[in-house]
């Protein structure tokens, strides 16, 4: 998937500039590289969640996504969001602790149920 999305990139890359695979610096190369592996590296983690959390967590991984890149997006690159973007981003944080917590007490509840004679 990576190797192809990495192909897809360097064609639309040829599209729409006047650059070509050839004239890009050694450099461009590397970052186009740390690109494919950074974007496999995130397909394993993105599959592994969804093999270990189940399907109720593996819906919320867009939402955590979100969150995260709003983070970064205020730390890294210093951007300003609105108060409302932070309460959601609360919200969104609640409701998957509040899931999770859920989940978790289910969980040892038909467990405890499965082991009594």
């Amino acid at each position: 998937m990576s190797g192809a999305g990495a192909l897809w990139l360097a064609g639309a890359m040829l599209l729409t500039s006047s650059a070509s695979l050839i004239g890009i610096q050694p450099e461009g190369y590397l970052m186009l590289a740390a690109g494919a592996v950074l974007a496999a590296f995130g397909n394993v983690l993105y599959f592994e969640l969804q093999r270990a959390g189940g399907i109720v967590s593996f819906s919320q991984i867009g939402y955590v996504g979100a969150v995260l890149g709003v983070a970064g997006g205020s730390l890294v690159l210093g951007e300003h969001y609105a108060p409302a973007t932070w309460m959601a981003a609360a919200f969104i944080c609640i409701g998957i602790l509040i899931s999770e917590v859920m989940k978790r007490r289910t969980g040892r509840a038909a467990a405890a149920h499965e082991s009594t004679p």
